[in-house]
């Protein structure tokens, strides 16, 4: 097991006060973005940096076209 608390009682309370959120509890309003023309190494940077794991690609009139993760 990979931890003793995995499936206990009070780890299910907190995944479910988790997924009883509003989106706007969770999101952020300072986003991070992407270029189409950005490199894989900006991506792991900004990853890594701000501790995200998916990142709007957007072009340059600020459209979203794309999205990539940490596990892309």
């Amino acid at each position: 097991s990979i931890s003793p608390f995995v499936d206990t009682l009070s780890e299910r309370k907190l995944d479910r006060a988790t997924l009883d959120k509003k989106a706007h509890q969770i999101m952020t309003r300072e986003v991070i973005t992407l270029n189409p023309s950005d490199s894989v190494y900006s991506a792991i940077e900004l990853f890594n940096s701000h501790k995200i794991s998916c990142i709007p690609i957007i072009d340059t009139k600020r459209h979203p076209v794309g999205m990539v993760s940490w596990r892309d």
